[in-house]
């Protein structure tokens, strides 16, 4: 622009030539695309509102192009159409790849507007004092998905958990009419689901009711079925266990009546997983053919053929000397069963509606919640 004499001199002496016309308008618009480009790349305001422009101005004439290719559909103009249908073409590919454009611009400009988001939030909390920083985190964790697990772990976890798996054959008879065994074989993944949420939250111990004494007086037919099951399930079993370093062991007051080929399986699982005995990640007590009642009986038999009868000396004579800290019993049923009579004097009792197969993790976390916050073990104090 400040030798624009010289420009114009210049064009002066071409415009004489009548080959020459061409030349000077092609000198002309490359100076003024130098300038604009000058002017572009020196202004940031520049910068960010020319492809806003661009874009309004092609959306504009899309547009445009919409509404008369309407009008001429209304006014039965289908011949300037059929005409025009390689550029009717051209607009519609031009108008998808715009769409997609409108599409992923939202979307990046969303994730933008969120990672600023979540920076400043990050430069808030980084400026906060520490407890101030601390009572933010924990509403924040009040507020997910999460709430429950992070309530919970306090001193008050429990250590030993005892299961009355109930509702199977109940479960199983409203989801699968046709074969209401199924909701045993659905019971026996949820107990492998149930044991891996106690690894997480730290338990110790996980004593389930699996078959109790008065069990076997069940049609013969679905006696011999769950036994079936049973086999089939012990492997399965052992081989998580052995992956996850779970100690089984399996407890019984009538272990006569277990077929043979039910009770080899059972003792290669508890034979494999002894290996753990030292330091188990988690100690899982089977009660198969289990009575609380009968248990109390021989232990008393056992301590009166040895030592003086005393609470210690019965409590260390039993199958499992171990008291719960936790019953948890599903279906709805509020009974104790002849289930662990002695350990569980001053256990907290849980009673679910849910049954067994259909228990979830949010319902095990709530448990562990309630006894952490809602109750106090004062044991007769």
């Amino acid at each position: 622009v400040s030798q624009s004499p010289q420009y114009c001199d210049y064009a002066y002496d071409v415009c004489n030539n009548d080959d020459g016309v061409m030349m000077t308008a092609l000198r002309w618009t490359r100076i003024f695309i130098l300038k604009v480009g000058r002017m572009y790349y020196g202004a940031p305001l520049c910068l960010m509102l020319l492809p806003l422009m661009v874009g309004l101005a092609i959306g504009y004439g899309f547009g445009r192009i919409k509404q008369q290719r309407a009008e001429s559909n209304n006014t039965n103009k289908e011949r300037d159409y059929q005409k025009n249908s390689k550029i009717w073409s051209f607009f519609d590919a031009f108008d998808t790849i715009f769409n997609a454009l409108s599409l992923f611009s939202r979307q990046y400009i969303t994730l933008l507007l969120s990672s600023c988001t979540t920076g400043t939030q990050k430069q808030n909390n980084a400026a906060l004092p520490s407890k101030e920083k601390e009572a933010r985190m924990r509403h924040e964790l009040l507020s997910n998905e999460q709430t429950i697990q992070k309530k919970k772990k306090t001193a008050n976890t429990p250590q030993h958990i005892a299961v009355i798996m109930d509702g199977n054959r109940r479960y199983g008879r409203e989801t699968y009419p046709e074969n209401p065994l199924q909701g045993h074989v659905d019971g026996s993944q949820t107990l492998l689901k149930f044991a891996e949420w106690c690894l997480e939250e730290s338990v110790e111990m996980l004593t389930v009711y699996a078959f109790s004494t008065e069990n076997w007086n069940r049609p013969p037919k679905e006696v011999a079925a769950l036994m079936t099951i049973l086999q089939t399930y012990s492997d399965e079993l052992r081989t998580e266990a052995l992956k996850r370093r779970i100690r089984i062991q399996v407890h019984s007051t009538d272990q006569r009546r277990i077929p043979k080929h039910v009770q080899s399986g059972l003792d290669r699982m508890v034979r494999e997983t002894a290996q753990f005995q030292d330091s188990p990640s988690l100690i899982l007590n089977i009660c198969l053919s289990y009575g609380s009642r009968d248990e109390l009986v021989q232990a008393c038999r056992r301590v009166a053929a040895s030592t003086e009868i005393t609470e210690e000396s019965i409590q260390q004579a039993l199958l499992i000397p171990h008291n719960p800290d936790i019953v948890i019993r599903t279906s709805g049923e509020v009974r104790l069963s002849n289930f662990l009579l002695w350990q569980t004097a001053y256990s907290e009792w849980f009673f679910l509606d849910k049954h067994w197969p259909a228990l979830e993790k949010e319902d095990f976390l709530q448990v562990l919640n309630d006894y952490a916050h809602q109750r106090k073990r004062r044991f007769g104090t």
